[in-house]
């Protein structure tokens, strides 16, 4: 079956260190985060990349924070509509220690302005539930 794959989390929490040690077998990934702009435009390209991948792909996965169930039912729509089975990868809303990484490695924001960012979407962050049309969820400590 195909398998369509969310990854739900705070950013710093691992999404993409998980995504590149586990799935290397040639999956479509569709990361947000490697695009410019506004939400808009982000959902203008992610979008029609994940319609064409429907269509050609055996797996997608979205690798980006995804933390409220109302941007999330806009991406459970492609597999619904496609019969393709819908997994949520959670790593949760993040916590100190994925914050102190974020602030060690990504030097381009102040430590005040990553804090302000990472509670900001921490805030956000809704649980994904079966309920919401997931197939299954795997919870993934924060790496």
């Amino acid at each position: 079956m195909k398998e369509f794959i969310i990854f739900v989390g705070n950013i710093g929490t691992g999404k993409t260190t998980y995504r590149n040690q586990h799935f290397t077998d040639g999956s479509l990934i569709i990361c947000p985060d490697e695009y410019d702009g506004t939400l808009e435009t982000m959902q203008n390209r992610m979008l029609p990349e994940i319609e064409k991948g429907i269509q050609f792909e055996n797996r997608i996965i979205v690798d980006g924070v995804n933390l409220e169930k109302i941007f999330r039912s806009q991406l459970l729509y492609y597999p619904k509509r496609n019969a393709w089975k819908s997994i949520a990868y959670d790593f949760g809303p993040g916590n100190e220690i994925s914050l102190k990484r974020l602030i060690e490695t990504r030097n381009y924001f102040s430590s005040i302005d990553w804090e302000r960012i990472y509670y900001d979407y921490f805030n956000l962050y809704q649980r994904p539930s079966k309920d919401e049309g997931f197939d299954q969820i795997i919870s993934i400590d924060s790496l």
